[in-house]
């Protein structure tokens, strides 16, 4: 599973959102519209780095 795939699953069901809704904060430039969840991916993808 892509990383992107896994951040969004993981973070819908931590928020109790759906993940279509959490797919279609997305922006063109690998961040989001929502700004926790763009904090959220920032740090998930460092933390993936420093594993």
């Amino acid at each position: 599973m892509e990383i992107r795939n896994q951040f969004e699953q993981a973070y819908a069901e931590d928020k109790g959102l759906t993940l279509e809704w959490c797919r279609g904060q997305r922006m063109t430039n690998g961040s989001y519209l929502d700004r926790a969840m763009a904090r959220a991916w920032f740090w998930w993808q460092r933390g993936k780095e420093a594993a």
